[in-house]
């Protein structure tokens, strides 16, 4: 269905009129108060408040008394308190709420479409006890194995991150315990998290009540509100920074289920840990894993060039020949860090790497007007090592920079 592949697209004059009326006014922002745009732009579209935000967590902690949801994260939010709300950060398609949880700063998520309702993909009737460790094991593991085939996954491993902090009776789980856990494993952000756990590029993900689920809070660093970048980093600051994401492009081509690639490419879906700048992927929503995206060329309509392969920044190829999108990617990490992080985006903002110093501008400037290009089609193709010569050069040249 092209549909949900190429989500990007309005499907109507309405959609597209709204859509620039809100171009006009961000450009109107940006251009007359760039100082304060980021902020602004954010509050305008967000439309969070404190009272919405607090009613929501009242709810789910309602719902926890009356035995209908329940996770490792009830007890701390709704019986303990040690989970205290600080504020909204978005009530987009995902509900984003910043918490402290004793010591550490946590955010506190849920998509929109898991608060309608909990249900699991079998029908039973008995609203107390329902499933043996052994059965609810054995779904976890067979539904995980679905979304990461055909790379392996260690029963071991989900038990001891998932199972292990479900709480049982008699040696079975209650409605309330499945039904949670299904409703957050159906979030593919919570899954990945759960999946990628230990990578330094990825939050951690410390457990769920209900339908919302607890990750590390990593900050959207200065550097990335790039309006303002030449006013707050230094250029050592943005090379250290720039390292960084090129780590985290070997990071993710290397996980153990294949590489996550990054579909949802902005400043504001990354998070800057400052004690050692290390940037982290704080909204991979938009981030596939190789089984998700090979079921979303699948789902495509025919295709007569490649930017009707496209879901948001990840780009196939079109085989001309058949009409139908491959499962062959055009863009990479690396390329859409260059194009949309690294160098000047539009008019209005500075990318990372823009204004050097004189003595690497020039080589730098050749690097990344390079590494941010694609092949026009799927006839024109670069060398197989384009890439990755580009990804060495920039790394060293960087590297060096950073001494």
């Amino acid at each position: 269905m092209r549909r949900c592949w190429s989500c990007r697209r309005c499907c109507s004059l309405r959609c597209a009129a709204r859509f620039v009326a809100v171009v006009v006014v961000v450009v109107v922002v940006l251009v007359l108060k760039p100082d304060l745009a980021p902020d602004a732009v954010n509050k305008a579209l967000q439309r969070c408040t404190d009272r919405e935000s607090k009613k929501l967590l009242q709810n789910l902690c309602h719902n926890y008394t009356r035995g209908l949801i329940a996770g490792p994260l009830c007890s701390p939010l709704c019986s303990k308190m040690t989970i205290i709300y600080e504020q909204c950060l978005g009530h987009g398609n995902k509900i984003a709420l910043k918490a402290r949880w004793t010591d550490r700063w946590i955010v506190l998520k849920a998509s929109k479409e898991s608060t309608m309702a909990y249900y699991v993909p079998w029908n039973r009737n008995d609203h107390t006890i329902i499933m043996t460790t052994n059965e609810v094991a054995r779904w976890v593991y067979d539904f995980v194995v679905s979304e990461v085939n055909p790379y392996p996954i260690d029963m071991a491993f989900l038990h001891d991150r998932l199972l292990s902090n479900l709480v049982t009776k008699g040696g079975n789980y209650s409605r309330a315990a499945v039904e949670s856990l299904w409703s957050v494993l159906q979030q593919g952000e919570f899954l990945k998290l759960f999946l990628l756990a230990g990578n330094k590029h990825i939050p951690d993900v410390y457990g769920w009540c209900g339908h919302m689920y607890a990750m590390e809070y990593t900050p959207i660093g200065d550097a990335f509100r790039r309006l303002k970048l030449r006013h707050t980093m230094s250029w050592k600051s943005r090379v250290k920074i720039g390292l960084s994401f090129l780590e985290m492009v070997r990071s993710f081509k290397e996980t153990q289920y294949g590489e996550l690639s990054l579909c949802d490419v902005q400043e504001t879906n990354f998070g800057l840990r400052t004690s050692d700048f290390t940037v982290q992927a704080i909204d991979i929503d938009l981030a596939l894993l190789p089984q998700t995206r090979s079921n979303f060329v699948s789902q495509a309509e025919k295709c007569t060039k490649d930017s009707e392969c496209d879901f948001f920044d990840c780009v196939a190829y079109c085989n001309y020949k058949t009409n139908n999108c491959t499962s062959q990617m055009k863009s990479s990490n690396f390329q859409n860090f260059c194009h949309d992080i690294f160098k000047t985006k539009y008019f209005v903002n500075q990318g990372l790497l823009e204004e050097a110093p004189h003595n690497v501008a020039h080589e730098l400037g050749e690097i990344l007007t390079k590494c941010a290009s694609v092949p026009p089609n799927s006839t024109v193709k670069f060398p197989e090592t384009y890439y990755s010569d580009l990804y060495n050069r920039l790394h060293s040249l960087l590297s060096k920079e950073s001494q």
